[in-house]
């Protein structure tokens, strides 16, 4: 584990995201974005762009619960930022657009 920060009076920080996303992929547990975002953009979004509850880690994995997709859609996402979010994944579709021209090209 790398420290992020050391201190008189801390002796330990991380991200909390990061290091659950670490644990958690440890258990099997973690989330793929890039997998969800075929079958549910929304939701991909959602974990992409939002604030990251606890219910993110439950979608997969051994005792995933079946709300945990309505309660990560129901998670914020930060106003401030959904302009970026907009462009962000404006791009990403233009790019995933130019990657199946590509794919088709190459097939025939």
């Amino acid at each position: 584990i790398n420290a992020e920060y050391m201190g008189a009076r801390h002796t330990l920080q991380r991200d909390p995201l990061l290091y659950n996303d670490e644990i958690t992929a440890m258990l099997g547990a973690k989330p793929s974005c890039l997998g969800l975002l075929f079958k549910h953009p929304k939701l991909a979004y959602a974990l992409l762009f939002g604030a990251g509850g606890s219910a993110q880690w439950r979608l997969t994995g051994p005792h995933a619960w079946k709300g945990a997709e309505s309660a990560v859609k129901r998670v914020p996402i930060p106003m401030f930022s959904h302009a970026a979010n907009v462009i962000v994944c404006g791009l990403l579709v233009a790019v995933l657009a130019v990657l199946a021209r590509v794919a088709c090209c190459l097939m025939v």
